[in-house]
């Protein structure tokens, strides 16, 4: 979701002709604190939104807005002292990247606003910046294209002309079966992680699920039906914490077989033995309850609900960067 605050901030900006710039990490090499697809946004107040990796190369770019490109352009910059004075970025990591700039016009506007709607339709797009300006396209998941995207953007450069290209609008989204403590501490952390965080419970009246103030969605529902309903895409994440067993079972029981990359199952070793015997009674198989990660989280000896929450957390991130997703996903 942090991709959708730059991309808001772009839009207000212009509509108060504050002639916002983009600065995006196209490509890195080496050792660089930013990553590709990582973005800002100046106007000419020197506000800011987003980051490209902090440090004094993300403070030149805000204090030098004059003097950043007008016309969409790529420089190489590199992390290191000794290079020359117009390539050197400030930073001694030793590595490089290149580095777009693109002034955004009053014309963008239309397209800010579709890629915008995008996040509520919870639909998918390319977006591509070229020598020619910036261009949106809606596509739908099930495009190679858009798997192609989807893990990480590309970057084509070459003497004469250069291309950068990502997917907008699919956030990474985890699914919280569990409106109690454990499921509030897991929605805090991952709202900082800049998840979109649904949480599910099945009581009406459970007042801390109904004022969970981290949650971007509060549902109340029964935890098969709506597990049954999951989203199947590379971004979804799904961890069953509910208040009992058979509500654990409800929830593994209608995700299991559905196309995403984590599925997590909070409980003792004990509950845990107890709910594969009754998924193998489904007719689910032992190769299937291997997709399960059980127990969820880290091990890191944790002991209060908020030291779960970073464990599972923790394991979500480890998933999200690894290739397994990439793996799962053609």
């Amino acid at each position: 979701m942090k991709d959708y605050l730059v991309w808001k901030a772009c839009l207000d900006w212009l509509n108060h002709d504050l002639d916002p710039k983009i600065i995006l990490i196209a490509a890195i090499s080496g050792s660089s604190p930013g990553k590709p697809g990582f973005k800002m946004v100046v106007n000419k107040r020197k506000e800011f939104q987003g980051t490209v990796g902090g440090a004094i190369m993300e403070a030149n770019f805000i204090r030098g807005y004059e003097n950043l490109p007008i016309a969409p352009s790529v420089r190489k910059l590199v992390h290191n002292p000794k290079a020359p004075p117009d390539k050197k970025s400030g930073l001694n990591c030793a590595g490089t990247q290149h580095t777009l700039f693109y002034k955004l016009k009053e014309e963008d506007i239309p397209l800010l606003e579709n890629l915008l709607a995008l996040y509520s339709k919870e639909s998918y797009g390319i977006l591509t910046i070229d020598p020619n300006g910036i261009k949106l396209e809606e596509c739908q998941l099930s495009e190679g294209k858009v798997m192609e995207l989807v893990h990480s953007p590309k970057f084509e450069i070459s003497s004469e002309n250069w291309r950068y290209q990502e997917v907008v609008g699919l956030p990474h989204t985890i699914y919280i079966f569990g409106g109690g403590h454990t499921g509030i501490a897991l929605s805090r952390i991952m709202k900082s992680l800049h998840f979109k965080v649904i949480v599910i419970d099945d009581r009406p009246d459970l007042e801390m699920h109904l004022s969970n103030p981290y949650a971007d969605e509060v549902i109340v529902a029964d935890f098969y039906e709506y597990a049954s309903k999951l989203p199947e895409n590379p971004r979804t994440y799904a961890v069953a914490c509910t208040y009992s067993k058979l509500n654990d079972t409800k929830v593994v029981k209608g995700a299991l077989r559905k196309n995403i990359p984590f599925l997590g199952l909070m409980g003792s070793k004990a509950k845990i033995s107890m709910i594969w015997k009754d998924l193998l009674s489904f007719g689910f198989s032992e190769e299937e309850l291997k997709r399960v990660i059980a127990p969820v989280g880290l091990p890191i000896n944790d002991e209060t609900v908020e030291e779960i929450a970073i464990s599972i957390a923790a394991q979500i991130i480890q998933t999200k960067n690894s290739h397994k997703i990439r793996d799962s996903f053609h």
